[in-house]
């Protein structure tokens, strides 16, 4: 695909492609944008949040928190990006650490917090509030 460069903004620099998705910036922004796009349900927390809230934090990892009704579309997502977790170690384990091709994520399996959505490229991510 195509890749025009873009300005380099609060989320790191971006690329544009002929799909609209903004395939590369920070990692754990890409990654939330990734999962998102193949239809997972999660929440992003900790410092990926604060930093799309606008906090001047640089994140290494993202963590998101996830329904145990949605754990089975999740982990789907999550092996289609190259993690290797099974949707019983999850519900079972319920903070489970996975390496993906779009670097580290933290899962923790339980009731999502209030959230609001953030809109990054084309997509809106759901961030705890």
């Amino acid at each position: 695909m195509p890749r025009e460069r873009l300005p380099v903004s609060r989320f790191g620099p971006t690329w544009s492609t002929s799909r609209g998705y903004i395939r590369r910036m920070l990692r754990p922004v890409a990654l939330a944008l990734e999962l998102d796009a193949l239809g997972a349900a999660f929440v992003v927390v900790g410092s990926t949040a604060a930093m799309l809230r606008g906090v001047d934090v640089r994140p290494a990892d993202l963590d998101v928190v996830v329904e145990p009704v949605d754990v089975a579309a999740f982990g789907a997502a999550v092996r289609a990006l190259g993690g290797s977790v099974s949707d019983a170690r999850l519900l079972r384990c319920r903070d489970v650490h996975v390496d993906t091709a779009w670097g580290p994520l933290d899962v923790f399996v339980s009731a999502c917090p209030s959230d609001r959505p953030v809109r990054v490229g084309e997509q809106h991510v759901r961030v705890a509030a």
